[in-house]
Order: structure tokens, then C-alpha cells, then sequence
């Protein structure tokens, strides 16, 4: 997907919702005509033909009852049975005027709510269309119309009588507004707000591909000098057998080469797998020993406190490689943060786990506090922010999320969230993939 590849907000099918709205907007503006007809009838006593207005009513009734039809069992309405619905209103608003002293009327400018449904819901071709439609209809009750009667003695009361019939207008159109335009209008951000998260998921998701590009190719490279490092290494051990130090510095030596192949045969492995292939399942307190094992081995003596919300056994969990690096990522941060303890808390309910990694250091200064997890932004003086952006990454590709809490001199933490995995989705899992491939075992901790 890219950024010139995203659909207009009004083009295509409507939401079913738009429907719902309009079938309960045009439900209370039928009880409301139904009413002022009878009040002007009964109460008024104007002489107003009823038979008409009331078989126009029920015409847009039975138009409206075949529209919430459709929204039981839609999840989408055309832009054409859209407009054709406004299109019925005003009709229906137009043969009401005829027989009620058309452009005198002081309900004739009801005409502008199908403009302002239109104009918050369809193109601008489809607006524009009903809008000559809506200046046509209104001038035809300019000069074609069933004029007015006045009530028996009220003649020398006929201008308050409008005044009044504007007032009920008036309440109408600022109820349309404030309930199914101002709806709209939500929905629409709503939807602008999606598509801003999908351009911002897309170009992430193309940096991620570059840098497992680049991962892939320097893995490549490096693979042939640490082959020779690895020759070397022997070379020098047979030549100074008798001297003890050399020979400890030496093994030493091999031991992070060994290591550095082993990191790199792990990225070239898993590089590129989609989520499932590559992973297995694994509990909660497996993951946290398998994620230890691996940083004891980068920070031996950097010691971790492990708080435990509730009592073990943990959740299952889908595991990979990718989630294991960004569990080390974020107690390296953490390690580089401080000295003191790291303290990690595990918590979880009948959905979700949380994994939480807090640091005792000097915090994150408030103006890079809520950039840090993008490319590019860090608190370090040689980083890259590279560690945070793909544990987030990989974190939300596993269907998790990772927040950053940052304080200034009050330390760090980042929380993971996990989704647990049911007992049957867990023997499916471990059926399909009955090795657990790509989940090396771990000793204990």
C-alpha cells in the first residue's frame, strides 16, 4: 500500500450506519409532519386538505420501513439507494408544501436537511445533483400551490402564526445537525484516522523490509570473516600450547565468534518468516527463562528481579526468534539505563498477558520522551533508536503492544502486552508444529 494508493473517504459503498442514522432521522421527521398536520388541523383550525398530506406520509413510511430493511442485513449501502432515499424526502416535502401554501410555508426550508445529509455523506457530484434537484422542487411551490387558509379569527394573526411554524423549523434543522451530521462528521475522522495508521503501519513496514534487507546482506558479509577469525584462532592455539593465559584468551575469543555465527545464523533463519512459520508455543515463565538465558550471556552480572502477579503455571504464548530479540532489546535498554537491578513484572488475565521491564535510571528527557520508538530517535549519545522500533514492530505483529513509560530521574518502563493463547488454539499450534521450530530450549533460571 502507498500513500497515493489510498481511496477517497466518499467514494465506494456507505457504511450501514449512515443508513440506520437516516432511517431514524427520517422516522422522527414523519412523526413531527404527522403532528404539525394534525395541529394545524385540530388545534389551529386551519383548513388544511388532509388525505394528501397523510398519503404522502405514509408513502415516505413505507419508503423508510424498506430502508431499516436493508440495514438488518447490510453492512453497506450503495451511494445510488442512498441518494435515492433523499430524493423520496424531497419529494415527499414537495407535495406537503403544494398542499400547505408551498414557498409561504415556513417548513419549506426543510429542504436544506437532505443537502446537509448529502453534503456529509456523498460526493460532491451526488450533493450537487440534489441540490438543483431541492432549488428545483422549491421553485415549482413558488407558483404551483394550494395557498394557505387562515384560521377563523386569527386573520389579523397570521404573521405570529409563521413566526412560529419557523421557530419549529428552526428546532428541527439544529436537531439534524447536532445528531446526524455531527455523527458524520465522527465517522469521517474516524475513517481519515485509519487511513492515517494505515500510511504510518505501511511506511513501517517498508523500513522493516530494508532493514531485513540489510540485515540478510550484512550476515552474508560478515559469515566469511568469521570464518576466518575462526581459523585464525586455532592457528594461534597450536602455536603457543604451553602458554596458559594465551590459551584462555584464546578460547575466550572463540567463544564470541562461535557466538557471533550462532546471532547470524539465527537472523539469516528466521529473517523474513511470517508469524506462525518459525514459531512454536511456549508458557510465559519458558520465554522469560529462554530471554534470561541469552542476556546473562551479554550482561553476566547485570542482575533481574522477577515479580510474578499471579501463581505459575503462566499462558501460553506464540513464540518466535523476532519476540525473543525484542525482549533483549528492551533489558539491554534497560541495562544501559543503570546499574541497579532490572525489575520484571508479569501479569495476566483471561485474554492478555503483560510483561513489564522497569529500570532505576535518570528517566528520558520530556521533549524526545514521546518520539522515542521511531527510526532514527534515541536518548543515546551513539544510538539509532533502531532496538525500539522494531521490538515495537515485532511486538504488534504478534498481535501485542509496547508502551513506553519515561519519567525524568524516576527511571523507565517499557510494558509489553501479549495475547494468551486458549488451550485448543495451543494443541492446534503444537500439532501443526510439533518441534517448535525455531524456539531453541533454554535452561533453567
Amino acid at each position: 500500500m502507498t500513500l497515493n494508493s489510498v481511496p477517497n473517504k466518499m467514494s465506494g459503498p456507505l457504511p450501514a450506519n449512515n443508513l440506520r442514522r437516516l432511517v431514524l432521522l427520517r422516522g422522527t421527521a414523519i412523526v413531527g409532519l404527522a403532528v404539525v398536520v394534525g395541529v394545524t388541523q385540530l388545534l389551529v383550525g386551519l383548513a388544511v386538505p388532509v388525505a394528501l398530506p397523510l398519503a404522502v406520509l405514509l408513502l415516505m413510511a413505507m419508503d423508510n420501513l424498506s430502508a431499516w430493511q436493508l440495514t438488518r442485513h447490510a453492512e453497506s449501502v450503495t451511494r445510488a439507494r442512498f441518494l435515492r432515499h433523499l430524493l423520496v424526502d424531497i419529494a415527499g416535502l414537495t407535495a406537503l408544501l403544494y398542499v400547505t401554501g408551498g414557498h409561504a410555508n415556513p417548513f419549506a426550508s426543510l429542504y436544506l436537511l437532505p443537502l446537509a445529509v448529502a453534503a456529509s455523506t456523498l460526493p460532491a457530484r451526488d450533493t450537487g445533483s440534489l441540490a438543483l434537484v431541492s432549488v428545483a422542487c422549491y421553485s415549482a411551490v413558488m407558483f404551483w400551490n394550494i395557498p394557505l387558509p387562515h384560521a377563523p379569527g386569527m386573520a389579523h394573526d397570521s404573521f405570529n402564526l409563521h413566526l412560529v411554524g419557523m421557530w419549529g423549523s428552526f428546532v428541527l434543522a439544529a436537531g439534524v445537525m447536532a445528531f446526524f451530521v455531527a455523527a458524520m462528521a465522527d465517522e469521517l475522522r474516524e475513517r481519515e484516522e485509519g487511513l492515517a495508521r494505515a500510511r504510518e503501519g505501511a511506511l513501517r513496514d517498508q523500513q522493516i523490509v530494508a532493514l531485513g534487507a540489510l540485515a540478510a546482506g550484512a550476515a552474508h558479509e560478515l559469515g566469511t570473516p568469521l570464518s576466518t577469525m575462526t581459523l585464525l584462532v586455532e592457528e594461534l592455539r597450536e602455536r603457543c600450547p604451553t602458554d596458559p593465559a594465551i590459551q584462555d584468551d584464546l578460547a575466550l575469543l572463540k567463544s564470541q565468534v562461535d557466538r557471533c555465527r550462532e546471532s547470524l545464523g539465527r537472523v539469516l533463519t528466521a529473517g523474513g518468516e511470517p508469524r506462525g512459520e518459525g514459531a512454536g508455543v511456549q508458557t510465559a515463565d519458558q520465554l522469560l527463562r529462554q530471554t534470561l538465558a541469552r542476556f546473562s550471556l551479554l550482561r553476566p552480572g547485570h542482575a533481574v528481579r522477577v515479580d510474578w502477579g499471579r501463581p505459575r503455571p503462566a499462558p501460553q504464548l506464540v513464540v518466535d526468534e523476532t519476540l525473543i530479540q525484542s525482549l533483549l532489546s528492551l533489558l539491554n535498554n534497560a541495562a544501559d539505563a543503570s546499574d541497579r537491578p532490572i525489575a520484571i513484572g508479569i501479569d495476566w488475565d483471561a485474554a492478555r498477558l503483560t510483561l513489564s521491564v522497569r529500570d532505576e535510571g535518570p528517566g528520558v528527557a520530556a521533549h524526545l520522551a514521546p518520539r522515542l520508538g521511531q527510526m532514527g530517535v534515541s536518548d543515546k549519545a551513539s544510538g539509532h533508536g533502531l532496538g525500539l522500533f522494531l521490538a515495537q514492530s515485532v511486538i504488534r505483529r504478534m498481535g501485542g503492544e509496547l508502551t513506553l513509560e519515561f519519567g525524568q530521574g524516576r527511571g523507565s518502563c517499557a510494558r509489553v502486552t501479549l495475547p494468551i493463547l486458549t488451550s485448543t488454539v495451543a494443541r492446534e499450534l503444537k500439532d501443526a508444529v510439533p518441534d517448535d521450530r525455531g524456539i531453541q530450549p533454554a535452561a533453567g533460571r
